[in-house]
């Protein structure tokens, strides 16, 4: 690029690759971009906003995309096409712009075109074997209901199969949209086979043909089960003793392992693992140092000792098991050192992942959080239902059924369990929030701008140090370059017919226009007057 600095500003040209190059730059840091115009040739900003005008995205179906992957999948097997469909919501600025080349508003959500958009709800694909994502379609949405959330999923699930990949599960979080739609997907499916006389088999969703199993994402169950903990007791039963666990216990043992100062073995543990105030509840990390190998070992060590009563032993046994079980489906690495942890390994034939769900799924249902509650000035406990217990009991009967789909039907003989969560989609909005630095909470505008320009540079940006979630290595399917290569025209908008007509809010649109005051009137005539006598 700095062979055109001995050019004239205006006669300088680029690559689309120096141009893909300079938009990810100055998406990252317009301030910064600006600063490095004035030292490097660099394309100016008008022509990267040019680039981003040429991507013709819409929020939906985009045929031009499923026609792409189509393609692109032609010539692979059937294993290389399979893939998850992954599904989530990320906040944004409810916000009005208008689109002067459009001739449009922009910021309504799409399933309640009278209401300002305040989350976008997107759809990406992730590769089972091969290490692929692609986003396939986004939405904005507001108050997203189960029955709206069930169609975008059916139609999405259709035009993803007719692309030629395979879906063989879906993951989402535990959110009552997400798990109402799923259960409403499976009952429907559940139906259809009893109705057909076929046999029912797993919790699966039957939808274009496809048989896909719906699991949940393990990190934020292992949040749900800590958030829980701090306001409840926790009731298990383990090689037949019941044992109870409680927040204090936790509390009990990081005070005691820090009166040692220096020699103290939790020194990942702090005041924000365990102070119920402090507690980032949305921290993964804080989940799974609580429930570890590590806090399990330091409670039996402290204990025998006699630094703590007996009662903090309780939390051992589930400790472990927790530890374990996030291991087994969260599992990156196909070989493990011979002192590592085993059930961070694949899933195979004979590993011990198959022994640990079953103990797991036993000691879950058995699990009980009681919850005190103030019934006339009385203290009672009440038996409580959470989520996040039977959730994880389905996804461990979820990841069951996918090693017997793919070590049976398409001959995989191991299966890496990290290949199941949410994590693309959330490095995906963690890139998206990272653009000109502290994006928090973008709008609309905005959203899209970042959502092409990242499909734009294959997700060329680099991952957060206080990411939420792993570091994935995942390339994109099919970039968004042919928009600019082939100079692809916007998709025509669909005919609204009268059943999709948009009912306006009545409340925010005016019944009588606004009239002009004097000072409007005065202006605008003086204005006349004056163009005249400079004419005469």
């Amino acid at each position: 690029m700095q062979l055109q600095s001995k050019k004239k500003p205006k006669g300088r040209r680029f690559t689309i690759d120096e141009k893909i190059l300079s938009l990810s730059l100055y998406k990252k840091s317009p301030k910064a971009y600006k600063h490095l115009c004035s030292y490097f040739s660099l394309p100016s900003i008008k022509a990267m906003k040019r680039l981003l005008g040429q991507i013709k995205l819409t929020t939906g179906i985009n045929p031009i995309i499923f026609e792409k992957i189509k393609k692109t999948m032609a010539e692979r097997d059937a294993p290389d096409r399979l893939c998850s469909l992954i599904f989530d919501e990320v906040s944004l600025t409810a916000n009005i712009t208008y689109n002067a080349q459009t001739d449009e508003m922009q910021g309504f959500a799409n399933n309640k075109p009278d209401r300002f958009a305040n989350h976008a709800l997107v759809f990406m694909v992730k590769g089972v074997k091969c290490n692929f994502k692609q986003p396939v379609a986004y939405y904005f949405t507001n108050a997203l209901d189960k029955i709206e959330l069930k169609k975008i999923i059916k139609t999405v699930v259709k035009h993803v199969v007719e692309s030629g990949l395979i879906i063989v599960n879906t993951v989402c979080d535990q959110s009552t949209v997400n798990v109402g739609a799923i259960t409403e997907l499976v009952q429907e499916s559940r139906a259809m086979y009893l109705r057909n006389g076929k046999v029912w088999r797993n919790e699966v969703m039957h939808i274009a043909g496809q048989k896909i199993i719906p699991l949940y994402d393990v990190p934020h169950l292992i949040k749900g089960v800590r958030n829980n903990l701090l306001t409840k007791d926790l009731i298990y039963t383990i090689n037949n003793s019941q044992k109870i666990v409680k927040w204090e216990y936790f509390q009990m043992i990081y005070a005691a392992d820090k009166s040692y100062g220096e020699l103290r073995l939790l020194d990942k543990i702090t005041e924000e693992h365990v102070n119920p105030e402090k507690i980032n509840k949305m921290r993964v990390k804080h989940a799974t140092q609580i429930f570890s190998h590590s806090m399990a070992v330091v409670a039996e060590h402290l204990t025998a000792r006699g630094a703590l009563p007996e009662d903090c032993r309780q939390i051992i046994d589930i400790t472990l098991l927790l530890d374990n079980l996030f291991d087994t489906l969260n599992g990156s690495t196909l070989t493990i050192s011979p002192n590592g942890k085993i059930y961070k390994g694949p899933v195979k034939q004979s590993s011990p992942h198959h022994h640990l769900w079953k103990k797991a799924k036993e000691v879950l249902k058995t699990v009980k959080f009681i919850k005190k509650v103030n019934v006339a000035d009385k203290i009672h406990k009440a038996e409580t239902t959470v989520p996040s217990v039977t959730n994880f009991i389905k996804t461990i009967e979820g990841m069951e059924a996918l090693w017997e789909l793919l070590s049976g039907k398409y001959k995989l003989d191991a299966m890496l369990t990290r290949h199941f969560n949410q994590d693309p989609l959330e490095n995906f909005f963690g890139n998206i929030r990272s653009y000109g630095a502290r994006n928090v909470a973008p709008n609309s505008v905005a959203f899209e701008g970042a959502y092409k320009a990242l499909m734009l540079n294959n997700y060329s940006t680099p991952h957060s140090r206080g990411a939420n979630c792993e570091e994935d290595v995942n390339e994109c399917l099919q970039t968004l370059e042919f928009f600019i290569k082939e100079k692809i025209e916007a998709p025509e908008s669909p005919d609204v017919s009268e059943e999709q007509e948009i009912h306006f809010n009545k409340e925010i649109c005016l019944e009588q226009p606004i009239e002009a005051d004097s000072g409007q009137r005065n202006y605008v005539c003086g204005w006349v007057l004056k163009k005249c006598l400079m004419m005469s």
